[in-house]
């Protein structure tokens, strides 16, 4: 699975900090510390704009394939569904998957 610091790696590696930085619209001093694992804050934003513009696809470790990062953001962000036994097991799996923005700001280390 990749997850978001990993793309965010590879995208350093290939091009930069300084572009990888103005594409995400952050500084890039912001973009080099969350890289390093030094950034002093919160990197679930960074980590959800890092989804965002780089990740054409990600790895649903729940369905075992590849989704777009809009319908992760739909599966993950929808309130919780109690008519159907399949929804729910997804809405769960989203809660506290890796690819989760929230997840990560909570720090939670889950994975289904």
């Amino acid at each position: 699975m990749r997850e978001w610091r990993e793309i965010l790696a590879g995208e350093i590696g290939a091009r930069g900090v300084t572009d990888v930085a103005a594409d995400l619209g952050y500084a890039r001093s912001s973009v080099s510390l969350v890289h390093h694992d030094r950034y002093p804050g919160d990197p679930h934003k960074i980590a959800a704009r890092v989804l965002q513009v780089f990740a054409s696809k990600i790895k649903c470790p729940h369905q075992k394939s590849d989704i777009a990062p809009a319908l992760c953001k739909e599966l993950r962000g929808a309130p919780m569904p109690t008519h159907d036994p399949k929804a729910f097991k997804q809405w769960t799996a989203c809660q506290a998957c890796s690819q989760n923005p929230e997840t990560i700001k909570r720090g939670d280390k889950n994975e289904y």
